[in-house]
Formats: C-alpha cells, sequence, structure tokens
C-alpha cells in the first residue's frame, strides 16, 4: 500500500533529512518508525501525504506516485489519508462537535450527513457526552480523542500519527493505542505511527523501522526486531523494554569469583519458554547453573525470555552446554565481564 523507493530529502541549507529511504507498509498493517529527534521520522511521514516532496526517489501509494501527482489528484489521494497530531491541532473557539465537522465541511457535505458522521464518530471513540464541550474543558487524552475522530471524518484507509503520544501520561497513552488498535481491526486502517516511545511501538505495531540520522539501519517484525536486535542504536532502545544486562555492582563481583564459569544469555522465544532448560543441564550434563538475570515479555502474542545465567564447567564441558541449549532451538551468546 505504502511504499518508499530510495526516498532521499534535502532541505535548503543541505541538511539531508532522509538517506536513501526504502520501506514497504502493507495494507491493514500497523507500522512503527522510531528513532531519536532528528532521525527523519516526521519527514519521512510527511512523505505520505505529500506535505513535504523528496528530493529523490519516490512514494507510492497504492501504486500512484503521489509527489508527480496534479493538485486535484493529490487532494483526491489525500481524502484517503488521515493524521493525527502530537498537539493535537484543535480549533480552541470550535466545538468538539465541529472539530470533528471540520473536514466534511471543506469537501461541502450536507449538514444532514455530517450531523450522523460526527455522531456516529463521537460514539466511536466514546466522546458522544462532549459533543458541545470547548478543547479547554477536555483532558489530553480527550483531546487525541477529537482529534483521531476528525482524521477518521473522511473515511480514509491510511491513518498517520505523528507523536500522537508524547504529550499525554502512561495511562491516557494506554488508552489512545487501545483506541487506535481497535481502529485497526474494526475499520481495517492501515497505520503509521513515528515515535520516539519504544514502548508505543511495542505495545501497538505489528513491523517497526528503526531510524538513525535519516537512514533506516533496521526494519522487520517488532518480534524479530526487539527479540534480537542487530544495530546498537536498536539495542539501546530495547533495553529500555527488555532488559539484558547484568547489574555492574554483580558484574564487579563475579570477577572476584576464582572457580572455574562462563556465563551466558540466553533468549527463548514461544514454545522454547516452557522447556524446563536448567532442570535438564544440571541433570544430564551434570553441570552447575545459577541464575543471574532473567525477563519475561510477551511481544505480539509471543513470550520472549533473556535469562543471563552462571554456567560452572570445564571449558569443554560449557561447550557441550552451549551445544545442548541451541538443540532445543534457544540460542545463547557469551557474556563477557
Amino acid at each position: 500500500m505504502i511504499k518508499f523507493k530510495n526516498v532521499g530529502k534535502t532541505f535548503n541549507g543541505g541538511v539531508e533529512a532522509l538517506r536513501d529511504v526504502n520501506l514497504a507498509i502493507e495494507k491493514g498493517d500497523i507500522f512503527g518508525v522510531i528513532g531519536f529527534s532528528g532521525a527523519g521520522k516526521s519527514t519521512l511521514l510527511r512523505m505520505v501525504n505529500a506535505l513535504e516532496k523528496p528530493t529523490s526517489g519516490s512514494v507510492e501509494i497504492n501504486g500512484e506516485v503521489v509527489d508527480t501527482l496534479s493538485y486535484d489528484e493529490l487532494r483526491r489521494v489525500r481524502k484517503s489519508i488521515g493524521m493525527v497530531f502530537q498537539q493535537f491541532n484543535l480549533l480552541e473557539t470550535k466545538t468538539v462537535f465541529e472539530n470533528v465537522a471540520i473536514p466534511l465541511i471543506l469537501q461541502k457535505e450536507k449538514s444532514e450527513k455530517i450531523a450522523a458522521r460526527v455522531k456516529e464518530l463521537l460514539d466511536f471513540v466514546e466522546l458522544s457526552d462532549k459533543a458541545e464541550f470547548f478543547p479547554g474543558e477536555l483532558s489530553g487524552g480527550q483531546k487525541q480523542r477529537v482529534g483521531i475522530a476528525r482524521a477518521l471524518a473522511t473515511n480514509p484507509s491510511i491513518l498517520l500519527c505523528d507523536e500522537a503520544t508524547s504529550a499525554l501520561d502512561p495511562e491516557t497513552t494506554d488508552s489512545i493505542l487501545d483506541l487506535l488498535a481497535k481502529i485497526n481491526s474494526s475499520l481495517g486502517l492501515t497505520i503509521l505511527f513515528v515515535t520516539h516511545q519504544i514502548q508505543v511501538i511495542q505495545r501497538l505495531c505489528r513491523h517497526v523501522a528503526v531510524m538513525e540520522g535519516g537512514r533506516v539501519v533496521e526494519t522487520g517484525t517488532v518480534l524479530d526486531v526487539f527479540g534480537a536486535p542487530k544495530e546498537d542504536i536498536t539495542k539501546r532502545f530495547v533495553q529500555t523494554v527488555i532488559p539484558d544486562k547484568l547489574p555492574e555492582t554483580l558484574r564487579q563481583d563475579l570477577k572476584k569469583d576464582k572457580r572455574s564459569f562462563s556465563i551466558l544469555r540466553l533468549r527463548f522465544l514461544g514454545e522454547t519458554t516452557k522447556e524446563n532448560l536448567l532442570y535438564k543441564i544440571n541433570t544430564n550434563l551434570k553441570l552447575e547453573t545459577g541464575v543471574l538475570f532473567a525477563s519475561v515479555t510477551e511481544l505480539q502474542g509471543e513470550i520472549l525470555g533473556i535469562f543471563i545465567i552462571q554456567v560452572f564447567g570445564t571449558e569443554e564441558k560449557i561447550k557441550e552446554a552451549i551445544d545442548y541449549i541451541a538443540s532445543f532451538g534457544v540460542t545463547s551468546q557469551e557474556v563477557i565481564l
């Protein structure tokens, strides 16, 4: 549905915001783009509705190259794209009803149709009792629900979310993410969500692209990227929600241990989490093990477990243990103190 082909963007002054970006977002997906400030996330998002145009490469929506469309053709495509903003972008002097109605008024729809559609949307976002309120009378979460309702007014097939939860507290963020998941499942919208909040990606998205310096440095399913991050920036993001390092105090204590041992980081995924692997190592290989660290996380309905264990024994016996661990489909990596 959405394709970025070798997209580059250079602003006046020679600042490269995007560099050779290639991404494909399938219909009905919830796709997250994450990166620190200045990574190029918002510029990439704004390419979809041609608020920004690429300096090189192309952006396609359902096979149409959006940056080459005429004014009338672009207006037609933009009707199928809704956008949700970080700061809500509501008109303070208009009621909730009037804010949601704006896209329909601009399309010169009949007042009866506007009234019916706005009522339907306010019911959907659970704000039916706030129709005559003004934005200043709403909480942050309620304002964002109004923004989402407005974005859905023209029945789009794509919903763009630009840091849509960054101004919200954690509990409100969860409620907005639940609403977006509901929109995806019940309305079938494709959602492109850019953020610096990895918890949002973990909670909502199916696929993710990690950006740094205008480039996509890593992409894949959330399960694959979070379960086994390859790039340093991805590892830094993932470690904030899935810690996998020993505390420094424990590392220093282990350095003083004079016994023969190795420290292994084990990654359990899905069915492998049900294996009583440490018991089997102790029993079948006659090795002593100890758990130094463990974390368990759910990603896309799969359980990801990270264990760091201490294995006592000779180099030969530890190699045997590593091979044994691999036979269960569990990956292991030696941790250097």
